[in-house]
């Protein structure tokens, strides 16, 4: 059996199936109704979880194209909101780094170190968590939908992290800027020691912006390292 609600957010299917003919069948009348299937990032992952359990149970293995174009434009859309999102720490790095880098500490030392690298563990930590959900890959429709959201991930990732390294690196043409100083007296912000630690901060900010556009790629070629999604016999026998 399946269900469905008037926001158009699609099936849920029903986990004592055990042949996918019986699956297909019903997907296939469920997808007269519209293909739409929009779900939020939650949504998105708890239906990738109740999809995992489906096919692990089967007695053979499910068609790919039961993840529609439409739930596949969404997983798209929601990895690209995801990528912007984490870009958004990247910016505040930038922005922290900028504040912080002067001679005399704001704060303290250690305080504005920690101020400023944190965005950088938050990226980190970020794609870590969405990569962790690629063990849920257990067939062709859930490494359908991982592959999906990691793709709009990645495509937002090296849209906008391009557009922060561009706009970084134009920044350090105004900061080399002779009369600065004086110009920007009032955020008290010291272009020469600014200037002196420019290389580490960009490549920081490239390693962030490889970290969340590929890892989570990676974590999805090794996910067996994780807790293996394709161990059906075990799961069969639980």
């Amino acid at each position: 059996m399946s269900t469905s609600n008037n926001s158009g957010q699609g099936f849920r299917p029903d986990i004592n199936w055990t042949d996918s003919s019986a699956f297909n069948n019903q997907h296939n009348r469920q997808k007269e109704k519209g293909i739409s299937n929009k779900f939020s990032l939650l949504e998105y992952l708890s239906y990738l979880q109740v999809l995992s359990i489906q096919e692990r149970i089967v007695k053979n293995e499910l068609d790919e194209d039961l993840f529609t174009i439409g739930q596949t434009v969404n997983g798209i859309s929601l990895g690209f909101k995801v990528g912007f999102f984490m870009n958004i720490f990247i910016a505040m790095y930038i922005l922290c780094f900028w504040y912080f880098t002067t001679t005399e500490p704001r704060i303290s030392k250690s305080i504005d170190y920690a101020i400023t690298h944190i965005w950088i563990l938050l990226v980190i930590v970020g794609t870590l968590w969405l990569g962790y959900y690629s063990k849920y890959v257990s067939g062709l429709v859930t490494k359908k939908m991982v592959t999906s959201l990691f793709v709009g991930k990645m495509v937002s990732s090296i849209m906008t992290g391009g557009i922060l390294v561009y706009l970084f690196l134009e920044a350090k043409i105004y900061f080399a800027q002779p009369d600065l100083i004086n110009n920007m007296s009032f955020l008290n912000l010291q272009p020469t020691l600014i200037l002196h630690n420019y290389s580490v901060a960009l490549t920081l900010i490239v390693f962030q912006i490889i970290v969340s556009s590929f890892f989570a790629f990676v974590m999805l070629q090794f996910r067996h390292f994780i807790i293996t999604g394709d161990m059906k016999k075990d799961y069969e026998s639980y």
